[in-house]
C-alpha cells in the first residue's frame, strides 16, 4: 500500500510540473518580442544555470544592428511627458525611492499633476512622508512644476527656482495659494501685496508671465510607442520568402559537470540542495519553452508567408483565403495554439511591419471558385471606379458580380462600400 501511495504521489507531482510548463509555453506563445524578451531576462537573472547565447536560428548580431530600423516603427508623435521625467529621474534616484518616482510619475496628468492624491498611493511598504519628499524632488526636473497638486503650487515650484527678489524664498507654499486665491477672487488689493511682498499688480502679473501654469502641456500626454518585429521577412537565392526571427538571443544552460560542482559543495545543506535541483529543473523546462517558441513560430509564419507569396509579392495586393483552421489543419496544430502564435506578432516587409492576423482573410465559395474576402472587395472597388462612384448601385455591382459567378447579397456590397469608403 506505501509503495501505490508513494506513485500517485510521483504522478501528481508530474502532472503539476507538465501543467505548469504548459502555461509557461501557452503564455509565451502569446507574447510579442519585446514582452517576451523582458519577461525572459526575468527568468534568467532569477537562475543560476541560465544564461544568453547567439541563436543560430535567427539574425546575427551585425545583421540586427545594422537593419534594425528597418523592423522599428515609430509612431509619429512628441515625447511623452512620463517619458521625459523617467529618463531624468532615472540618472539622480537612489535605489531606496526609485520605483516610488516611476509610481508617481505614472500617475500625473497631461498638464503635469497628481490624478489621484499622494494619500492615495500609501501603502504599507510606502508612506505619504516618503512620497511627499519624492514628488518634491520630481517637482524640480524639467519640465519645472510637474509632479504638484494644481496650477498653483505648480507656479509656486518655478517661482522657487527663479525667485523675484531674496524675500521672495521665504514665502510657503500654504501662503502663495492663499494669496493667489485672494488676488483671483478680488483683484490686487493690500492683502495680496502683504502676502507676496510686491509693490504692483503689475510687477506681480509680469513676474509670473514666465512661468507656465500648465507645465506637462509642452509634451505629449501619452509615452511614445514603438512597434518592434517579432519576425523578418527574407528572400533565398531562389527568390523564394522565409522568415527569421527578430531576436537573436538564445538561452543556454549549464553543463552537468558545473550542475554536479555545486551540488558536492553544498551537499551538507538538504535546503539548499532542493532549490539546486528546482532551479535545474526549471532551466531545463526554460529551454524547452524557448525552443518550442521559436521551433512553433516559424513553422506557423513560414506557412503563412508561403501561402500569402502573392500579396507580399505584389505591394500587399491580392491577398488569398486563409484562415486559422487552414494553418491548424496544415501543420498539425491545435487551433488555440495557432491563434496563440499569431495574436500581436508583427512582420517586417519591404513595405513596412505588417501584422500577422492581416495576413489571414476569411474565404467564400462561389461555384467552383473560392474567394477572399479582400478579393471580393477588390473586386466591388473596381466596379466602383470603372462606372463612378455616384453612378452605380449596389443592385448593380451585385448582378455584375453575379455574371462573374459571385453571388453575394446587396446589403453585404453595401457593407463593403461603406467599410472601403466607396
Amino acid at each position: 500500500m506505501p509503495e501505490l501511495h508513494s506513485t500517485l504521489t510521483a504522478t501528481i507531482e508530474q502532472h503539476s510540473i507538465a501543467r505548469a510548463l504548459l502555461y509557461q509555453s501557452a503564455r509565451a506563445l502569446m507574447m510579442d518580442s519585446q514582452s517576451y524578451e523582458a519577461y525572459l531576462q526575468t527568468i534568467i537573472e532569477s537562475n543560476p544555470f541560465l544564461a544568453y547565447q547567439e541563436d543560430d536560428c535567427s539574425l546575427s548580431s551585425e545583421d540586427v544592428n545594422e537593419s534594425r530600423a528597418s523592423f522599428i516603427e515609430e509612431i509619429s508623435q512628441e515625447q511623452g511627458l512620463q517619458d521625459v521625467l523617467l529618463e531624468q529621474w532615472n540618472c539622480i534616484a537612489d535605489e531606496e525611492n526609485r520605483l516610488v518616482g516611476a509610481l508617481i510619475i505614472s500617475n500625473l496628468t497631461p498638464q503635469g499633476f497628481h490624478y489621484l492624491p499622494l494619500s492615495e498611493l500609501v501603502t504599507k511598504e510606502i508612506p505619504l512622508l516618503q512620497l511627499s519628499n519624492v514628488a518634491r524632488q520630481i517637482s524640480r526636473l524639467l519640465p519645472i512644476g510637474c509632479a504638484t497638486e494644481d496650477w498653483i503650487e505648480s507656479l509656486w515650484v518655478q517661482s522657487q527656482e527663479e525667485p523675484l527678489h531674496s524675500e521672495w524664498t521665504k514665502i510657503d507654499i500654504t501662503t502663495f495659494r492663499l494669496a493667489l486665491q485672494l488676488w483671483e477672487k478680488s483683484g490686487y488689493n493690500w492683502e495680496t501685496k502683504s502676502l507676496l511682498q510686491v509693490e504692483s499688480e503689475q510687477e506681480l502679473r509680469s513676474y509670473l508671465q514666465q512661468f507656465t501654469p500648465y507645465p506637462g502641456l509642452q509634451y505629449s500626454g501619452i509615452s511614445t510607442v514603438y512597434n518592434q518585429a517579432d519576425l523578418i521577412l527574407k528572400r533565398d537565392p531562389n527568390g523564394h520568402y522565409y522568415v527569421v526571427l527578430q531576436t537573436h538571443r538564445g538561452v543556454l544552460q549549464l553543463n552537468d559537470a558545473e550542475y554536479q560542482h555545486l551540488l558536492e559543495q553544498v551537499e551538507a545543506h538538504p535546503d539548499a540542495v532542493r532549490w539546486l535541483r528546482q532551479q535545474w529543473r526549471e532551466a531545463g523546462d526554460v529551454i524547452a519553452m524557448h525552443q518550442y517558441r521559436h521551433m512553433q513560430l516559424l513553422r506557423v509564419v513560414n506557412y503563412i508567408v508561403s501561402h500569402q507569396s502573392d500579396f507580399l509579392e505584389n505591394h500587399h495586393h491580392g491577398l488569398k483565403g486563409l484562415q486559422l483552421q487552414d494553418i491548424a489543419s496544415a501543420l498539425q496544430m491545435s487551433l488555440s495554439t495557432v491563434s496563440r502564435i499569431i495574436s500581436y506578432k508583427r512582420l517586417a516587409t519591404d513595405q513596412g511591419l505588417i501584422l500577422l492576423k492581416k495576413l489571414l482573410n476569411r474565404k467564400q465559395q462561389h461555384g467552383s471558385e473560392v474567394y477572399s474576402r479582400q478579393a471580393i472587395k477588390n473586386k466591388v472597388r473596381e466596379i466602383v471606379y470603372q462606372y463612378g462612384k455616384r453612378r452605380i448601385s449596389d443592385e448593380k455591382i451585385r448582378r455584375l458580380l453575379q455574371v462573374e459567378g459571385i453571388v453575394i447579397a446587396r446589403r453585404t456590397i453595401n457593407k463593403y462600400r461603406h467599410e472601403d469608403g466607396l
